[in-house]
């Protein structure tokens, strides 16, 4: 377990962008924000804190060992004694962090570049729990390592209690109002979309043009498209994620471009390869340990498997091209299955979702991704930046972090049951903090399990009706 030496884990500050990075992506304003999202295109955010770049980005060792965690900062240490020699005030901007939010224990991995995220320490943590309102919603025991403050519980009792008054009708009412003030398709701007039909997998899920990623690697490549949106400047989010759909035959080359380019050290997948006796993502990576695959000129090795939860699956695989010096390059990724969110539903439970953020927190660029990359991918991407905005004691709109996130990645947080279980698994953050009991929400909690019994009713005895070889979208 880990040691009172060690450091917290926080958000890495963002990293100066290679190319195809869309204008504007990172901005931050000149001090910090006393609330949040007060129009629905509001971002809320504070400067960006201080950390790792991963900017052309050199292989790494991510075996790391975790006595090197709790070694002081030898650069800052030094920084400091010569700033005393000398009189003069020491530089401390690598200590002004943005601080996780509240899930994540005292030593809970490293920070850097790409951290081997099936650690010991890691793992041992995480799967220590602990019943906080009963065997549907267990909360890793770790992950409650301090008491909001005042005004962090305030905000958090304020969204109970509004959120108990609107109910779930209410709250799909609100998700109703999202789609009906969404920009329809045929009003997006989506040329790379309606140029490249065959690079993707729904042809109704739409990739707006403006946050599109660009691909510019390699440099002689005839094509720039792949399916996939930055969601930069969500609330209280200091890091970058691209969500994305599923590769498939005639995209995976693309995506592993995207990945190299853009030196993603984190994808998260949310989707089995096969669901309802239907393919909803190629098999993009080697699947066991010492395997190896070709895309697009990169060498991809699986250097470890790891089955970290009976619901998740880690690989942490080396990515090998060439340089622009014509030398060898390597970027090594975390890759995190995760199949504990139904198709066309949404989780039994917030432990695996939250033990997802837990592990990735202070990885980016992260990439996101289920079949189609809006529903289950858009949800947890939310949900993040919900629980961020809690912890800063800003006020929470899930509908206005919602509407802004889909004015990035369309579609994102699909349905309305995902949209209701934003809430329900805000709500469970919430009781973990010991903020409010699980009998103050015994009511919401009983009419959101009705909710989802229905739909998940309804979704089997229509599962698996649709012919069409390039599919509409299913949540």
């Amino acid at each position: 377990m880990t040691t009172p030496s060690q450091k917290t884990f926080h958000g890495v500050a963002p990293s100066t962008r290679q190319p195809g990075t869309p204008q504007g992506r990172r901005t931050a304003p000149a001090g910090g924000a006393a609330s949040v999202m007060q129009g629905p295109m509001a971002t809320g955010r504070r400067p960006a804190s201080a950390g790792i770049s991963t900017k052309n980005m050199k292989a790494a060792s991510t075996q790391i060992d975790p006595n090197d965690l709790a070694q002081p900062n030898s650069e800052q240490s030094l920084r400091s004694t010569t700033a005393k020699k000398k009189k003069i005030r020491p530089d401390t901007t690598t200590k002004k962090k943005k601080r996780g939010f509240g899930l994540f224990a005292k030593g809970e991995g490293p920070e850097g570049a790409a951290p081997n995220l099936s650690q010991e320490n890691s793992v041992q943590q995480l799967n220590s729990q602990v019943a906080m309102e009963g065997p549907e919603t267990r909360i890793p025991l770790k992950m409650i390592d301090s008491l909001p403050n005042d005004r962090t519980k305030i905000v958090m009792r304020r969204f109970v209690q509004m959120a108990m008054s609107k109910g779930v009708n209410g709250i799909i009412q609100e998700f109703n109002d999202i789609k009906a003030t969404s920009l329809p398709g045929a009003q997006l701007k989506k040329n790379g979309f309606d140029k490249h039909p065959d690079k993707n997998r729904y042809r109704d899920t739409y990739c707006i043009e403006e946050t599109r990623v660009i691909l510019k690697w390699p440099e002689n490549h005839h094509n720039d498209y792949i399916h996939a949106n930055w969601t930069t400047n969500l609330p209280e989010m200091p890091k970058d994620i691209i969500c994305t759909q599923g590769p498939t035959e005639r995209s995976v080359d693309d995506f592993w471009r995207m990945i190299w380019q853009e030196k993603c050290i984190c994808i998260i997948m949310l989707c089995a390869i096969y669901e309802c006796g239907k393919k909803k993502c190629e098999q993009y990576w080697p699947l066991k340990q010492g395997e190896k695959m070709v895309s697009c000129g990169l060498e991809i090795i699986n250097k470890q498997t790891e089955q970290i939860a009976p619901d998740c699956t880690y690989t942490h695989l080396l990515v090998v091209g060439t340089g622009s010096d014509g030398g060898r390059r390597e970027h090594f990724v975390n890759h995190l299955l995760w199949t504990g969110w139904p198709d066309r539903s949404v989780p039994a439970t917030s432990t695996g979702i939250l033990r997802l953020i837990v592990r990735t927190q202070s990885l980016q660029p992260v990439v996101v991704h289920c079949s189609a990359g809006v529903g289950r991918t858009g949800t947890i991407v939310a949900l993040e930046s919900c629980l961020r905005v809690l912890d800063s004691g800003l006020e929470l709109s899930i509908y206005n972090i919602v509407k802004m996130l889909r004015s990035k990645r369309y579609m994102a947080c699909q349905t309305e049951l995902q949209y209701c279980y934003l809430h329900r698994a805000v709500m469970a953050f919430i009781i973990s903090k010991n903020v409010v009991s699980p009998n103050e929400i015994v009511t919401f909690v009983e009419d959101y399990e009705k909710l989802v019994k229905s739909k998940t009713v309804g979704n089997s005895a229509t599962a698996g009706t649709t012919t069409s070889a390039t599919p509409s979208v299913n949540a």
